[in-house]
């Protein structure tokens, strides 16, 4: 029922607060409000963090800032006395870390291969990766790749595994590599072709 404005209210009329009145005691405000109501359009909010990237893992955070995905890839040649190798290297100074997520090996026959931290990072780094992610295009890279020969100890192994020629697809791994911390996968026996990849993500230390 409405009132017109300056009528006394009927008897057992229950008032309820207008939305400035609310306003006022739901955050302890002193004093009446400046107007004598306030709109019903009006409302209060509430500012929260947005805490949807934190949420999702950090892995999935978008660019630019957070993670860059990229592949390496490299088909290391046989040669006699010799140990297959490809190497990854989160470059000292970049101010990145970055997560290994998966590799693959193929060998020209049933072989053992293992993966792991690379105790060195010997020669020169090779073109052989890419990005993941169309969006990152360009730009210097924050990491090192290389396709090397060896007589061996190159990795320190954190898994080994004996192979067929066929290609097992890529299999999941999770590592993570500080800056100047090297990983790597290498063959287990001298003058074999390795075909070998590493999946990576890339993510800024201050992001």
């Amino acid at each position: 029922m409405r009132i017109p404005r300056g009528r006394p209210l009927p008897q057992g009329t229950i008032q309820t607060a207008d939305v400035g009145t609310k306003l006022l005691r739901r955050y302890g405000l002193h004093g009446k409000s400046n107007v004598p109501s306030i709109a019903d359009q009006l409302f209060p909010v509430v500012i929260v963090d947005d805490l949807q990237g934190q949420a999702a893992g950090w892995w999935q955070s978008p660019v630019p800032g957070g993670e860059r995905r990229y592949w390496a890839y490299s088909i290391i040649a046989a040669v006699a006395g010799q140990l297959g190798a490809l190497l990854l290297q989160n470059t000292s100074g970049k101010n990145v870390v970055m997560r290994i997520e998966g590799v693959s090996a193929v060998m020209t026959s049933p072989n053992t291969y293992r993966w792991g931290y690379a105790t060195t990072f010997p020669g020169t780094p090779a073109d052989v990766f890419g990005s993941r992610d169309s969006r990152v295009q360009g730009g210097v890279a924050p990491f090192l790749v290389q396709e090397t020969t060896s007589a061996g100890g190159l990795i320190t192994s954190i898994f080994q595994e004996t192979i067929g020629g066929a290609p097992l697809g890529i299999i999941p791994v999770d590592v993570v590599l500080n800056p100047g911390e090297q990983f790597g996968i290498e063959c287990e026996t001298a003058n074999l072709q390795l075909n070998a990849g590493i999946y990576f993500t890339v993510r800024n230390l201050n992001s």
